[in-house]
């Protein structure tokens, strides 16, 4: 199998490297100015910088995209640990015809890699970039779950407030379905940990993949009138996509602003985020610099509601900005947390109905924190670890199996980084 190269490396086959131990130095040639910004992008992720040129050719400015520009790392990582990860991440897209894969790996709150591979748009062979979106399905869980800790913190609910009935975050629904226990049982700490007693595919189905012909409000009426709890809360975990819609509902009600607008105030500005957002439904609702969605087996990528999907599996990022979200609460001291050590303690905390499961968070005796999101045409996954590393990896397609290697694939990226670099290349 011919080995696949992140495009970086495809383009520096054509430079001129100048190797003078330990800095590595690399030309780029002239390029337009679209392909400059994604070169230099690439570079600056393997902790290049660019030289300023001594003699620009226009006296009154710096050397443009245009022209040939110098870039050069005192740290460089040994050509042996890119060669290895290049290669099984050949494998991987290989194995699951994946068109494209980003990721970007994190130490001590210290951005120290990110690579792309393949393609964002195949028909239009659009080479991938650190600048390309994703959707990130069920990632979009933990910061659901910060962004209700925020709010937590203030005062504005506890843990234990009810969500449903007289006075509850959100009323007393209108004509209940009449079977099963009282919707006025569930707090806002079952949603959370995925224990409210119902609505979940282990239990029949997932109402929020059903009916879309109704927008988010009417479904939630439908489903709060025709589907009964089959559990009590508190109970059994079954996890439930719509339980965390309804969590978007309630920071609406206790914010008095939309989700999407209080989550990009109050979790991700905070963290220095700013192009995250909401996706589309359709192929031509695709957001600037979002990637291309591709479906196996018979998935249809824009046959879904997925911005009705907001809170549970809405958000579109690239794998930096992830990783810059779980750098802010990976309770390590380099980079300030969102959230106080006790609501950090408290979002890591499993529930008495499932010990792998926190707030919005997986977790496991070794204190690793993740999240794994899947849709059809997209899978990723973001991972914090017990040893100081947080990284994130996403794709534009998705098979059966591809969700249970992508875990592995990045810890085997992992295993390569037998030395790390000192810089930080969050921008």
């Amino acid at each position: 199998m011919q080995r696949l190269l992140p495009w970086c490396c495809l383009l520096c086959l054509t430079f001129h490297v100048q190797t003078a131990p330990p800095t590595v130095r690399i030309e780029l040639p002239r390029l337009d100015p679209a392909r400059f910004r994604d070169e230099s992008d690439r570079l600056h992720y393997q902790g290049f910088k660019r030289i300023p040129s001594p003699t620009p050719s226009n006296p009154d400015k710096e050397s443009t995209p245009s022209e040939p520009t110098t870039w050069e790392t005192p740290e460089p990582f040994p050509s042996a640990t890119l060669t290895a990860i290049d290669d099984a991440v050949g494998r991987f897209m290989a194995r699951h015809k994946a068109p494209g894969l980003s990721f970007a790996i994190a130490y001590d709150g210290r951005l120290i890699l990110a690579r792309t591979y393949g393609f964002a748009d195949l028909e239009k062979r659009e080479p991938l970039a650190p600048r390309h979106r994703f959707r990130i399905a069920s990632i979009s869980k933990p910061i659901t779950a910060v962004g209700v800790l925020r709010l937590h913190e203030r005062h504005s609910l506890r843990m234990t407030s009810k969500v449903f009935g007289p006075g509850a975050l959100l009323g007393a629904p209108s004509n209940p379905a009449p079977d099963g226990p009282p919707l006025s049982g569930i707090t806002i700490e079952h949603l959370l940990h995925h224990t409210a007693g119902g609505w979940a595919q282990g239990l029949g189905s997932d109402p929020m993949f059903h009916h879309t012909d109704l927008g988010q409000p009417d479904l939630i009426t439908h489903v709060l009138r025709t589907r009964p709890l089959q559990r009590e809360p508190g109970v059994e975990h079954h996890y439930s996509n719509f339980g965390y819609c309804l969590l978007g509902r309630v920071i609406e009600a206790t914010s008095s602003r939309p989700y999407e607008r209080f989550i990009r105030s109050e979790v991700l500005a905070p963290c220095g985020i700013t192009r995250m957002e909401i996706g589309g439904d359709t192929e031509a609702e695709r957001k600037p610099d979002e990637v291309k969605y591709y479906g196996q087996q018979g998935e249809n990528p824009y046959g879904m509601k997925l911005a009705r999907m907001d809170a549970h599996g809405g958000w579109i990022a690239n794998a930096i900005d992830l990783v810059r979200f779980l750098v802010h609460v990976d309770q390590r001291p380099s980079k300030p947390d969102l959230l106080k050590p006790e609501s950090l303690a408290l979002l890591f905390k499993p529930s008495h109905a499932s010990p792998g499961y926190a707030l919005g968070w997986a977790v496991n005796s070794v204190s690793n924190h993740w999240h794994s999101g899947s849709l059809p045409g997209s899978q990723s996954i973001a991972v914090q670890t017990h040893d100081g590393f947080c990284w994130a990896a996403l794709t534009n397609t998705r098979d059966d199996r591809i969700g249970a290697d992508l875990d592995p694939l990045m810890w085997e990226i992992r295993k390569t980084l037998t030395s790390i670099p000192s810089f930080d290349l969050f921008r």
